[in-house]
């Protein structure tokens, strides 16, 4: 075995640790991007319930609603909002 053959596997080795390396940071970095998108759409109905409190019963407190509720539409569109 002669030593270009030794560097050539040691860069092999370097090399194949790099990549490794880089798919980790690529799944971190997709996980966190996934995990604040979750936090953003949380925080939106949030938002959209204190924007119009006369909802939060059907969110909080499990409230049925009825079709003769005037809220109905939004209420369910913040609903189908959470629900994705």
């Amino acid at each position: 075995m002669d030593w270009m053959s030794v560097i050539q596997t040691g860069v092999a080795v370097v090399g194949f640790g790099a990549v490794i390396y880089q798919f980790s940071q690529v799944e971190r970095s997709v996980r966190n991007a996934a995990r604040w998108s979750i936090y953003d759409l949380a925080a939106r109905v949030k938002q959209n319930i204190i924007d119009s409190p006369e909802v939060r019963p059907y969110f909080h407190e499990s409230k049925q609603i009825t079709t003769e509720d005037k809220t109905i539409n939004y209420s369910i569109g913040i609903a189908k909002f959470s629900a994705g």
